[in-house]
């Protein structure tokens, strides 16, 4: 690897950097984040821009769409790039919503319709209380019937290889990395980051505390983003 001027990043909350503090802390609504996440530790270390096109319950469908949309507008800068992907769970896609005209949130819902409306934005959710109910009828069938883990995977692994072959053929370096998603297994069809040498981030954490699934605290991301630059340095 070499010398960078930017940073892209793309995944869930794991890697936008939500809730590192205490609800009602202040510094939740002050920005301070952007500064603390480990994406931004890590550009800073190299002197590049931060460009983190992570997003709260986004899917690993979209943090793949996103980077090729970016390499898309900035064609000429992917050489100078360095790109990162947390992978998410599995159960969460990448849907268009056609009577609200955008990408929506999908998962899983484990306990209850409303558990839906809880985690879209409130623009969206306008668009889905008139039909939370055939929406859920849906959910529940689609995931019992169409939905296989070991398949996802693949599909995931898939998509991966295909990115990554792109970015390296425009000279750029891509690395993964299991954000709040433990990989079945390290496909060795991609560029691994293992967080701290562990398999991924929660494992990273459960490390050096009594981890709970949380998310990561400004304290982790420091952790994450200095480990990050070693394992840049040692692939140079």
């Amino acid at each position: 690897m070499k010398n960078i001027k930017n940073v892209v990043s793309s995944g869930c909350s794991f890697v936008f950097g939500s809730c590192m503090w205490p609800k009602n802390d202040p510094r939740l609504d002050s920005g301070a984040l952007y500064k603390h996440r480990f994406s931004k530790i890590f550009a800073d270390e190299n002197n590049a821009k931060d460009i983190n096109l992570a997003k709260n319950g986004g899917s690993n469908d979209r943090a793949l769409r996103k980077i090729y949309e970016w390499i898309q507008n900035n064609k000429e800068s992917v050489k100078d790039t360095f790109f990162i992907v947390g992978f998410t769970e599995l159960t969460r896609k990448d849907l268009y919503l056609d009577t609200f005209g955008k990408r929506v949130t999908w998962m899983h819902m484990y306990r209850r319709p409303t558990s839906l409306l809880v985690s879209v934005p409130k623009e969206q959710k306008e668009h889905i209380e008139g039909c939370i109910d055939k929406m859920s009828v849906y959910n529940e069938v689609e995931y019992k019937y169409f939905y296989n883990r070991k398949i996802e995977h693949e599909s995931l692994m898939r998509n991966s290889e295909l990115l990554q072959s792109y970015v390296e053929s425009m000279g750029g370096n891509i690395a993964f990395f299991g954000a709040l998603y433990r990989p079945i297994e390290l496909d060795s069809r991609l560029n691994w980051y293992m967080p701290g040498g562990y398999d991924c981030w929660p494992t990273f954490l459960e490390s050096y505390y009594d981890y709970r699934l949380e998310h990561p605290t400004a304290d982790d991301h420091e952790k994450l983003g200095k480990d990050l630059v070693k394992y840049y340095e040692s692939n140079k």
